[in-house]
């Protein structure tokens, strides 16, 4: 037997090698690379850590979610910036996040810092006077609906009590609902 590699051998590297060299040009084309395959099976709130109040109402935010509705697997997601945080949830990287009322309008009204995400289609969930929960309109009706009862149900376990959202940003559908008295959308 020879000590050279055989041709199977020799293309099993060169496959091996192809593939490691590909990798971060394919990671690149999704936005969030393996994160939106996680995202199917944990909630994921953003909290930027450049705002102290923003931070302590998601981890409480988190922690309701997490304890009283146990099969959102809640997680706190730092952002480093507010911008960040937009962004996160401006380009369909993140569901959830906690803004300031003027960043999350600002986000909405794509105005500084937010002027170059266009269009992001932005809904509050609620309200917690001087901050916001916002996501996506793409956000599943029934689980808006949820994550505002569950809230609404806990303002005990909440820096501030959450309530009906009023503002520039509109209300989600599914939060709507739960705040008019609807039955939970299917």
């Amino acid at each position: 037997m020879s000590a050279a590699p055989t041709r199977r051998t020799a293309l099993s590297w060169g496959f091996a090698a192809a593939a490691a060299a590909a990798t971060p040009a394919l990671a690149d084309l999704e936005l969030d690379g393996p994160g939106r395959l996680y995202r199917r099976y944990a909630l994921l709130v953003v909290g930027p850590r450049d705002d102290a109040t923003g931070l302590v109402l998601t981890r409480a935010v988190v922690d309701i979610l997490a304890r009283f509705q146990d099969t959102s697997r809640a997680q706190v997601a730092r952002a480093a910036t507010t911008q960040r945080a937009g962004l996160l949830i401006g380009t369909d990287q993140r569901d959830l996040a906690v803004m300031s009322r003027p960043s999350a309008e600002a986000l909405f009204r794509a105005r500084p810092p937010f002027d170059n995400l266009h269009d992001v289609p932005l809904r509050t969930l609620v309200s917690f006077g001087s901050h916001l929960l916002v996501c996506r309109t793409d956000f599943l009706d029934r689980h808006a609906y949820l994550v505002a009862k569950t809230l609404s149900e806990h303002p005990d376990a909440l820096p501030e009590a959450p309530r009906r959202p009023e503002g520039a940003v509109p209300i989600h559908q599914g939060a709507a609902a739960y705040f008019t008295g609807q039955v939970m959308p299917a």
